[in-house]
C-alpha cells in the first residue's frame, strides 16, 4: 500500500496536517529495514530508586485497589434488586409480552432511585473519575473554559460549515465527532485547536516533533544528506497503469557503506529493499514517471487522504497498511 518509511518509522501524514516521521541514522537496521532493539536498555521503567518513582508506584497500587472495589460496587449495584423479580417471569414474558410484574419493590420511585445509584457508581469507575475527584480549583476552571470553547466551536465552526454531500445526494451537517480527515478543513479554525497549539509538548497525549513539519521540509533535509538511500518493496516500472507507483512501500534510510545493497528501483529486475541513493533516485525519476515530479509523488505518498482511510471497502487493518 501507499507508505513511506524512515527505517521502521512510517512517514505518513494527514493531508495538510501533521507530518509523522523521523529521518535518522539507520546503521543498526536489519536487512528488512526494521529498527533493531539496541537501545532497549535505555527504556525508562518503573524500577527507579527515586523518591518520586516510589511515591508513584505506591499511588498506582492504591488506585488499582480502589478500581477493583469500585467495579465490585458497580456490579453489586446492578444486581441488588433482582431478587424482587420471580425468575419464572423472565420465561413468561417471552411467551406473553406485557405480563411482567415487577412487584411493589420496583415501583417508579424505587426504579429511579436505583438507576441513579447505578449511574453514580458507574461514574465512579469512569476513566476520568479520579482526575475529576482530585482536580484543583485551577484545573476545574481550565476544564470549564475548554468545555465552553468546544460549545463555541460547535456553533461558530461546525454548524456554520457547508454540509457535506453523501450517498444519493444526501447532505450531512458537520460535527466535531466526525473522522479526523473529514474535518481537517475545519479543525484549524477552532478555538480548541488554538489552545492545543499553545500547550507544551508534554501536555499532549502523543505527538512527534516531525509531525509538525510539512513534507517539503523533510524532503529538503533528505536531499542534503549524502548517505540518504531509498528502497522499495516493488520495482517502479511503468508497465500496466504504473500501478506499482501506487502500491509500493518506500523507505528512507541513512546507511553506512557496509549496509548498502545497490539496485535500480526503476529496473524490472529490482529486488525488494535494494538500496539506491536518494540523489540518484531524484535524477532518474522524470525518465520513468511523467504524471508528477519526484517531489510531488513523494509528498503524495507521505499524505493520508480521506478516501484511502475511510473508503467504502477500507478496513481498520487496511488503514494501518496505507
Amino acid at each position: 500500500m501507499r507508505q513511506l518509511r524512515s527505517g521502521s518509522r512510517q512517514l505518513k501524514r494527514p493531508a495538510d496536517a501533521a507530518f509523522g516521521t523521523t529521518i535518522n541514522s539507520n546503521d543498526n537496521d536489519d536487512d528488512n529495514g526494521s529498527k533493531s532493539n539496541s537501545n532497549s536498555s535505555k527504556t525508562p521503567t518503573m524500577s527507579g530508586t527515586s523518591s518520586s518513582g516510589t511515591g508513584l508506584r505506591r499511588q498506582l497500587r492504591t488506585d488499582g485497589g480502589e478500581d477493583i472495589r469500585a467495579a465490585q460496587r458497580a456490579s453489586d449495584g446492578q444486581v441488588q434488586d433482582l431478587a424482587a423479580v420471580d425468575p419464572a417471569q423472565w420465561t413468561a414474558v417471552t411467551e406473553h409480552p406485557g405480563r411482567l410484574d415487577l412487584g411493589s419493590r420496583l415501583d417508579k420511585d424505587s426504579y429511579l432511585a436505583t438507576r441513579a445509584n447505578i449511574l453514580r457508581l458507574e461514574r465512579g469507575i469512569a476513566f476520568d473519575s479520579r482526575c475529576r475527584a482530585r482536580a484543583s480549583s485551577l484545573e476545574k476552571q481550565a476544564n470549564s473554559i475548554v468545555r465552553a470553547l468546544r460549545k463555541r466551536d460547535e456553533a461558530q465552526v461546525y454548524d456554520c460549515a457547508e454540509h457535506r454531500r453523501g450517498h444519493a445526494g444526501q447532505t450531512h451537517r458537520r460535527f466535531a465527532g466526525d473522522h479526523f480527515l473529514s474535518n481537517l478543513d475545519l479543525i484549524d479554525q477552532t478555538a480548541l485547536f488554538d489552545v492545543a497549539r499553545h500547550m507544551p509538548k508534554g501536555a499532549h497525549l502523543h505527538i512527534h516533533f516531525n509531525a509538525c513539519l510539512p513534507p517539503h521540509v523533510l524532503l529538503g533535509v533528505a536531499k542534503g544528506m549524502d548517505r540518504m538511500f531509498v528502497t522499495s518493496d516493488l520495482p517502479l516500472v511503468a508497465d500496466g497503469d504504473c500501478v506499482n507507483f501506487d502500491k509500493c512501500e518506500v523507505q528512507f534510510s541513512i546507511l553506512s557503506p557496509d549496509k548498502e545493497k545497490p539496485g535500480d528501483l526503476f529496473s524490472a529486475g529490482y529486488q525488494p529493499r535494494q538500496t539506491m541513493r536518494f540523489a540518484e533516485f531524484l535524477r532518474a525519476f522524470p525518465r520513468h514517471y511523467g504524471r508528477a515530479t519526484a517531489d510531488q509523488w513523494l509528498a503524495d505518498k507521505l499524505v493520508f487522504h480521506e478516501e484511502e482511510a475511510y473508503g467504502l471497502l477500507q478496513t481498520a487493518a487496511g488503514v494501518g497498511k496505507v
